[in-house]
């Protein structure tokens, strides 16, 4: 009789805490569902905008002209050596430009799959299920890097692919293979963009140096392997680059000495309001956005708090964290650490660009990763009382992510998609793309924002390439010379009429007609809206300056 009670007693026990853990679940699930649905919606919208956004085919064109032959080629560090080879491979395929244009896409969900797969390795299916839950809320202001193929992507899909690998290292499933092709990924990603290092191969040497008491002999041989792949791959890079005529500058913006790591702090959290309230780079801070983050940080604290409560009280003794996942709350710690202490102390909010923000979109990704790994460890077994205060932690918990998610989903829905290519809100009765194409005009130049992105709309039609002018010209004030970061061999002088479009969007010089006294009087002058598309009857290019700095 006895026994039969305690079955019962059991019986009961577990069907409220198996409905509690389903039903707070499926919140979690159907709000992180909603938000993505959302996205999926807008995409084809929102991709399409980013594309007149002319630092996201810029890459193509780059590599269009290293392809022929057109270098040399000076890059920013903020690009990517990986994708600009990819885009030379695809040069003569008839479907390069869609496979371009779905390169960030799909970096982004193979570095989504990496997560999750890492997930489900150190914690379990309850890790994968909240890990792909927080991946499926992509805010704006994450999502929009993320469609660009030269915006850091392949930075976080590196960080992604060492975080597994590193896993599974620890997890004693060693391979010299994949420690090779990890090591030769992450140094090519280094060569052009060395964010990476703080996001990602600096916190992998950290992690394994921290757990050094831990890690055996195999996995220090793996990670020696992986750091010498990578150093291989890097001088690999530079050789193959100087073969190609490529170099590399960086480009960071002033320090500031303290007021500009006060800056940097200041705007750090802005763009954590800006993610979790769905807002947008230099909107201002909202209610809902404020009162988010705070009911975010304290129901995680209130989560952990009782549910390590509730464990030390059934288990007193707390057990050793596996190495495994040791390592991989450590690395995405640090990523996530030396990614801020990077934004801060380089001075990347020094002037308090928003849009400087976006070199934090990895902390969200970390984060993904990071809270999971809490909630699992530090969090409660079960619910098996609704009114106890682990069930009204886990309630609270689960109410703030529905309603970010949920409000993720309104903003996505409704952002206005021209803010992606803000430089370029031209109505279509004054876009010049339909002039150039009625009058045969193939060949020409005009501002940075608007020649990639008359080229790219064209579908290859247009050869437009960018200029500078005024004080970026040796030559004076009335000169005009070759952008900087276009492959210098696109501006030797060839045969036949070419076209100049003025004004130049955002940027300080071009906003006049070509030099009379430089380039003679225009053959053809043609007007559309706020634009003046003037012809001449030979390569202009004949008469740039050479002499050039990198912007006006």
């Amino acid at each position: 009789m006895a026994d039969v009670r305690t079955i019962s007693l059991v019986s009961r026990a577990g069907s409220r805490r198996l409905p509690a853990l389903g039903i707070v679940v499926g919140i979690a699930a159907a709000a992180a569902l909603i938000s993505f649905v959302a996205t999926l919606v807008r995409l084809p919208t929102l991709l399409a905008a980013v594309y007149r956004f002319s630092d996201a085919p810029e890459l193509s064109y780059i590599s269009q002209g290293l392809a022929t032959g057109h270098g040399p080629q000076l890059l920013p560090t903020q690009t990517s050596i990986g994708v600009i080879w990819f885009d030379e491979l695809l040069q003569w395929l008839p479907f390069r430009a869609g496979v371009e244009y779905w390169t960030g896409p799909v970096l982004t969900v193979a570095m989504g799959l990496l997560l999750v797969r890492t997930a489900h390795l150190v914690l379990g299916r309850k890790g994968t299920l909240l890990t792909s839950v927080m991946l499926l809320v992509l805010p704006t202001v994450v999502l929009w890097p993320l469609l660009f193929p030269d915006n850091h992507i392949t930075t976080y899909a590196a960080a992604a692919l060492l975080g597994w690998h590193l896993v599974l290292d620890l997890r004693h499933r060693h391979s010299v293979w994949r420690s090779a092709i990890v090591g030769i990924v992450v140094g090519i990603g280094v060569v052009t963009d060395p964010q990476l290092l703080a996001f990602g191969l600096v916190p992998y040497i950290a992690t394994v140096a921290v757990l050094r008491r831990r890690v055996t002999a195999p996995q220090a041989r793996s990670l020696l392997l992986t750091l010498c792949g990578a150093l291989v791959a890097i001088g690999l890079a530079f050789v193959v680059m100087n073969a190609q005529g490529i170099r590399t500058i960086a480009i960071l913006p002033g320090g500031g000495g303290l007021s500009g790591v006060v800056r940097g702090i200041g705007l750090a959290l802005q763009t954590l309001a800006w993610t979790i309230g769905g807002g947008w780079y230099g909107d201002t801070i909202s209610v809902v956005a404020v009162g988010l983050c705070v009911a975010t940080a304290l129901s995680l604290v209130a989560l952990v708090v009782v549910g390590v409560r509730q464990r030390t009280g059934a288990e007193p003794g707390s057990a050793r964290l596996d190495t495994s996942l040791a390592g991989f709350g450590l690395f995405w710690g640090m990523d996530f650490a030396f990614l801020v202490g990077a934004f801060v102390f380089l001075g990347y909010g020094a002037g308090g660009a928003p849009m400087q923000g976006h070199y934090l979109v990895g902390c969200y990704f970390a984060a993904a990763a990071l809270i999971p790994a809490i909630a699992v460890r530090y969090g409660p077994k079960s619910l098996t009382r609704w009114r106890s205060r682990v069930g009204a932690a886990a309630l609270v918990a689960v109410g703030v992510f529905s309603v970010f998610a949920v409000n993720n989903a309104v903003s996505t829905a409704t952002f206005d998609a021209s803010l992606f290519y803000d430089r370029l809100q031209v109505p279509a009765a004054a876009d010049p793309l339909p002039v150039l194409l009625e009058h045969g005009l193939t060949h020409g130049y005009a501002g940075y924002w608007e020649s990639y992105d008359l080229d790219w709309r064209s579908d290859g039609v247009l050869s437009v390439w960018p200029l500078l002018g005024g004080a970026a010209c040796g030559g004076g004030t009335g000169s005009l010379c070759p952008y900087a970061f276009a492959p210098k061999g696109e501006y030797t002088p060839t045969a036949g009429r070419t076209f100049v479009i003025t004004p130049w969007t955002g940027g300080t010089c071009g906003r006049s007609l070509p030099s009379v006294a430089i380039f003679g009087p225009p053959a053809v002058v043609y007007e559309r809206g706020p634009y003046t598309i003037s012809v001449y009857g030979y390569d202009i290019a004949s008469r740039l300056s050479k002499d050039a700095s990198l912007f006006c």
